[in-house]
């Protein structure tokens, strides 16, 4: 049996996933298996004390420069909280569409009442022909 490792996870994580493994975050702790420990480290899991890890080389599985394939995923109250921010975002710009409508319908109404009260005809001038 492989060796596990307790890390602290970053505030908001509720599980990761590490090469195909999935880990659950449970009370801000995960335990995960010791090779998937150098995945995890730039991403801001330290070791329960508090303390931060030192990746101790590159992961030959990822391309050059990048440091993990780990995939956060956000809590259920952040989900939450993002669902409603655009729901609201979205009622906000359901309101402003309706509001400049009623504008431009008011706009409309205005001009067509300026039009009544002008004769409600165009003059036009046309020059005499044959000169």
């Amino acid at each position: 049996m492989s060796d596990t490792v307790k890390l602290k996870a970053p505030k908001g994580a509720s599980s990761v996933s590490v090469l195909g493994e999935e880990y659950k975050v449970v009370k801000g702790l995960v335990t995960v298996l010791a090779e998937h420990v150098a995945h995890l480290v730039g991403l801001g899991f330290t070791s329960p004390d508090g303390d931060e890890l030192t990746e101790e080389n590159d992961d030959p599985l990822l391309p050059a420069g990048v440091k993990s394939n780990l995939e956060l995923q956000p809590s259920a109250g952040d989900q939450a909280r993002q669902d409603a921010e655009a729901q609201a975002a979205a009622a906000a710009e359901a309101e402003r569409a309706a509001q400049a409508q009623k504008d431009a319908e008011a706009q409309a109404a205005a001009a067509a009442a300026a039009g009544a009260e002008g004769g409600g005809g165009v003059s036009q001038s046309v020059p005499p022909s044959g000169q």
